[in-house]
């Protein structure tokens, strides 16, 4: 009979063990207001990216994409009003000079490392916009920039 108990034991705690990683993850866009186009100085505002993840035992690793107004260029990222555009571009840094994309062209992706159980984090994503786009014409402007979480 403490055999069976033992081996009831083990398979009511494998499955537990054996449960898949997940993570989530939610942003908060980055809204630069009112931009004035003859302005020399670069309009700046900031988002965040927050991670959560259960069951990782590992890195995790954040890609952004070029956008949808980009052409998948990541030095050519814009916003449209649907008439003309505004360059942009997302650091991962507020002295805006490290570039956040996939690792390619120059950019870099953001990881962190998870221990097992739940881990949580956010990251700032900080955003800049060229002074003087004097092609610019009055409107909203936006973009889709995709987050990835790989694990």
């Amino acid at each position: 009979m403490r055999r069976l108990l033992a081996l009831a034991a083990l398979v009511v705690f494998l499955p537990a063990a054996a449960q898949a990683a997940r993570c989530t993850v939610t942003a908060t866009g980055i809204a630069f207001g009112i931009y004035v186009p003859f302005s020399s100085t670069a309009g700046t505002s900031a988002g965040t990216i927050s991670v959560q993840c259960m069951g990782l035992n590992g890195i995790y690793t954040i890609a952004l994409n070029a956008g949808i107004n980009g052409g998948g260029n990541f030095s050519n990222r814009r916003m449209s009003n649907g008439v003309s555009y505004l360059g942009y571009q997302i650091y991962t840094d507020a002295a805006h000079t490290i570039v956040w994309g996939d690792g390619s062209g120059g950019t870099v992706t953001v990881s962190a490392t998870c221990t097992p159980g739940i881990c949580s984090n956010s990251y700032t994503t900080y955003g800049r916009i060229p002074g003087t786009q004097i092609t610019a014409t009055p409107g909203s402007y936006s973009d889709v920039t995709t987050v990835t979480v790989t694990y």
